[in-house]
């Protein structure tokens, strides 16, 4: 660098080029404000081989599906369940059975995830929020209510007469069983907390990858629907 007069600091071409750029740079900046540092940052992004993913309805349903069945409550009751046959009169009561069954079951509820479609699922344009509509939830495995361990499910008393036959009394009665404890967990009320956890647990599930989630939980189901087979 040379000097013209006093203090006067001469500059070399090149020199005058790169205060160009910085300045032109500066000028589109506050021209275009956040659109070109957001362009920028795109661009140096794909620079360094990073590629931003665009979140989509489908996307949201894969990582759900990974759950299937979620259960976000359960029931469990033991009672004695009663079993009384009684035969003809002219019989004097050799026919007649009565029976109880302690038993133990546990009633599980919650969401079937794998029925979610992507009507169901709405994504912002930006990937950044997500609305979901849930389904019902439901009862599972209704029909196998009962404890597997010997020591929650056994015959407490048997009582007959001498021809009684008691062959299929206990099958039956574990059967009434089951029903007595599904019952019960629908009169206390087990869709309703199903329905709220399950809420609470959809947000959750959805936060570790969206930033804002909307549940929309679907009606509880009835009491008659809950009891039904």
């Amino acid at each position: 660098m040379a000097l013209f007069g006093k203090g006067v600091l001469a500059l070399k071409p090149k020199y005058y080029v790169v205060i160009g750029i910085v300045v032109i740079g500066a000028v589109v900046a506050i021209l275009l404000g956040n659109r070109f540092f957001s362009v920028l940052e795109t661009f140096v992004n794909n620079l360094g081989g990073t590629k931003t993913t665009i979140l989509t309805s489908d996307m949201v349903i894969e990582k759900i599906e990974q759950v299937s069945e979620l259960t976000t409550t359960k029931y469990t009751i033991q009672l004695v369940a009663k079993s009384e046959t009684v035969g003809a009169w002219y019989l004097l009561g050799a026919t007649n059975v009565k029976m109880l069954l302690v038993a133990k079951g546990t009633v599980r509820a919650g969401l079937d995830l794998a029925k979610l479609d992507a009507s169901q699922v709405i994504v912002s344009d930006d990937g950044k929020s997500v609305t979901i509509n849930l389904p019902p939830v439901k009862i599972f495995d209704r029909d196998y209510i009962l404890s597997s361990n010997p020591d929650d499910v056994y015959v407490y008393d048997v009582q007959k007469g001498i021809v009684a036959d008691t062959t299929n009394t206990e099958t039956q009665l574990r059967g009434v069983a089951n029903d007595q404890i599904l019952e019960a967990a629908c009169k206390d009320g087990i869709l309703d907390e199903a329905t709220k956890n399950s809420k609470s647990a959809i947000e959750q599930l959805l936060k570790t990858f969206v930033t804002n989630v909307i549940v929309i939980s679907a009606p509880v189901p009835s009491l008659e629907a809950c009891v039904a087979k």
